[in-house]
């Protein structure tokens, strides 16, 4: 792919204010603001990825829980749990009790939210079955309505081409036959002769 054909597209700066990374940042050092940025991420990015960012961030907090987690684990086992070198010497550092703090709230933090992000997501899907069902109903009646209202506008016309009365379309009229010469009574300006099942035709007189 040639440089000339490249092109990068920059996220708008909604997306790019509840991006992951800010989230984390904003989670670690301002709580509030990070919890107002995860729920903000939800209606921005939309419902098919309501799950995502819940999923991340717990996966987050388990990583900062995970020395924690070995040490529990030697506290209850003692020698069956195999040394880890990093986790001992990292138990020691003045990082250990912060990332634990901020893993085990965030591991809370992301269980909510993922289980709240599913309950939007259903309540979202919802909502646009019953938008779609509406506008497929408006649409079907709004299609009957206009063909009855063009089928009750079209005017019948003549066999010579010329408009019948509307008023006659309901009126019987008497109209000889011209095969057998029997009188028939037709409503409209069509019919068919009783006596010898011809075709006769009711035309006003001009």
């Amino acid at each position: 792919m040639s440089i000339q054909n490249f092109s990068f597209r920059l996220p708008s700066v909604p997306k790019l204010i509840c991006s992951l990374p800010v989230l984390f940042i904003t989670l670690y050092f301002v709580p509030p603001l990070g919890v107002v940025l995860t729920i903000a991420r939800l209606f921005i990015y939309g419902s098919y990825r309501y799950y995502r960012v819940p999923t991340a961030i717990l996966v987050v907090a388990l990583l900062c829980l995970a020395p924690r987690g070995y040490e529990l684990l030697q506290q209850n086992f003692g020698e069956s749990i195999p040394v880890f070198q990093p986790f001992i010497d990292f138990r020691a550092h003045p990082l250990y009790a912060k990332l634990t703090d901020y893993g085990r709230w965030t591991a809370v933090f992301s269980i909510i939210m993922l289980v709240a992000s599913q309950i939007l997501s259903k309540v979202a899907n919802l909502a646009s079955q019953a938008l779609r069902m509406a506008q497929t109903a408006n649409s079907a009646s709004r299609t009957s309505s206009g063909s009855d209202s063009s089928a009750r506008k079209a005017p019948i016309m003549q066999k010579d081409g010329t408009k019948a009365d509307p008023s006659d379309q309901s009126t019987p009229h008497v109209v000889k036959c011209p095969n057998c010469g029997k009188a028939n009574h037709i409503i409209g300006t069509v019919g068919t002769c009783k006596a010898c099942r011809s075709a006769v035709e009711w035309q006003p007189k001009k």
